[in-house]
């Protein structure tokens, strides 16, 4: 709801999702799940495409040790690849014929990950609290260029088909300090260099109208299979959130993708020689927050925010704005989240190409102390 604003934020909900020293705040069992519908048109020279998908966001819990700390587990798609290109047939004249020409695009995969954290506050460190994880990261993008040339009595298609799947261990880490009605915080993230694995072929397929055998078996033109030792950049963020009152609280982060440290021994990469930049900013407000008796409309949690990003490909921005609504449930010991967010990419490589997004997300999340003991409440 802050527009991914978490880095400085306390939030039982977020877990360890984004800093896991945000694990050392929370001293109850709570669960937390965010369910994504998501809209996109890809346009390219007037032409567009719409397409739609679900998928579940995340799914995480967070257990109170006592003395430990807290311990959290979460399972995350972190990006999701799914996008399909097929613009109308164009036709291209000739002095005496003409030919259709149709080019498609579809693509699949995205970046899901495991994880698992532990957060602790230290007392007598201004009440530091401090968090480190585990993460087991899953890349996989399968993507086929399709192109279709026709004239009256014969169809020829291409497919050119890639498959690219990377399997990493991550190291996570992070901090967050109360400073009166400030917080801090900072957290980092470093992946092990592992082996990517790559698969490429190129197919061709013909019908022929004026024979009755139809469409012929695809035959494979060129198959190549390959491997590289690559390792992901690593990534660095430190934000800040303000109490600005008892209703109101305003947060911002910043963050930096360092793909200058990108390398892989034989994938050619088109992200820039250089760190990336991340920016969020947003808002949350509760009407009455520390009211005994309020009424329901006063205990619902509202937020807002706004973020921007530059993309791995140099000249590649992403940029959007959200809305989002908490609603108690279950006597307080649960929130229903409601939010979407409306953003666009853009490519200064390619001026007529561009992509508007709209999420809709869904969140059930649920929180409960199971029994009081002398190191704390579980």
């Amino acid at each position: 709801m802050l527009g991914g604003t978490a880095e400085a934020v306390v939030d039982d909900y977020n877990c360890m999702l984004r800093n896991p020293a945000n694990l050392g705040f929370i001293d109850k069992t709570v669960f937390s799940s965010v369910f994504l519908f998501d809209v996109t048109r890809i346009t390219e020279g007037g032409a567009h495409t719409n397409f739609i998908q679900t998928y579940p966001g995340q799914i995480s819990i967070g257990i109170p040790a006592g003395a430990i700390g807290t311990i959290g587990l979460s399972y995350t798609i972190e990006s999701n690849a799914e996008a399909k290109f097929r613009p109308a047939r164009q036709s291209i004249g000739f002095d005496t014929s003409s030919v259709t020409y149709q080019p498609g695009l579809a693509m699949t995969g995205g970046i899901t990950s495991w994880q698992v954290g532990w957060g602790r506050e230290f007392p007598r460190l201004m009440h530091l609290r401090i968090g480190a994880g585990y993460e087991r990261m899953y890349v996989a993008s399968f993507q086929t260029i399709v192109r279709s040339i026709a004239d009256a009595s014969r169809t020829v298609e291409s497919r050119d088909s890639t498959a690219v799947e990377l399997r990493a261990n991550g190291l996570r880490g992070g901090l967050m300090l109360p400073l009166g009605k400030f917080k801090v915080g900072f957290s980092g993230e470093y992946f092990i260099p592992e082996k990517a694995s790559k698969n490429n072929a190129v197919y061709s397929s013909s019908s022929d109208t004026t024979s009755s055998s139809g469409l012929l078996t695809a035959v494979p033109i060129d198959e190549k299979s390959s491997s590289s030792l690559t390792r992901i950049p690593p990534i660095a963020g430190m934000g800040a959130s303000y109490m600005i009152n008892a209703e109101w609280l305003a947060a911002a982060d910043v963050s930096a993708t360092f793909w200058n440290m990108y390398y892989s021994q034989s994938f050619r990469s088109v992200a820039p020689k250089r760190p990336v930049i991340s920016f969020s900013a947003g808002a949350h407000y509760v009407p009455a927050p520390a009211m005994l008796v309020p009424k329901y409309w006063e205990t619902v949690h509202y937020g807002a925010g706004f973020r921007y990003a530059q993309l791995p490909a140099d000249e590649s921005d992403e940029y959007a704005v959200s809305l989002g609504t908490g609603l108690p449930i279950g006597r307080g010991r649960g929130l229903l989240t409601l939010g979407f967010e409306i953003g666009r990419r853009t490519d200064g490589h390619y001026p007529g190409f561009s992509e508007n997004f709209l999420h809709f997300a869904i969140g059930v999340n649920g929180s409960r102390k199971w029994n009081k003991s002398t190191f704390g409440n579980y």
